[in-house]
């Protein structure tokens, strides 16, 4: 879950309003955690992309790719 000042620290630091100095300021004043600081500086860490909206997306383990259909043997050519 979000720190409900993220968003409003990621914009300023986004749009140039914040540097890295102002960013790191607004961990200490506990608007936002360490992890949330270093997400807005460096980017999401791999593996943890922003949480899709309910309702999207896939169960883990499932895809939308076809199966492979069960593979018929040959008939072997009559002579």
């Amino acid at each position: 879950m979000k720190s409900p000042k993220y968003d409003l620290v990621k914009h300023y630091y986004d749009t140039g309003m914040w540097n890295e100095t102002r960013v790191k300021n607004a961990v200490k004043k506990g608007w936002i955690t360490q992890e949330e600081c270093d997400w807005i500086l460096y980017g999401e860490p791999e593996g943890e992309p922003d949480p899709e909206p309910e309702g999207e997306g896939e169960p883990e383990g499932e895809s939308e790719t076809e199966e492979e259909p069960e593979e018929e043997p040959e008939e072997e050519p009559e002579e």
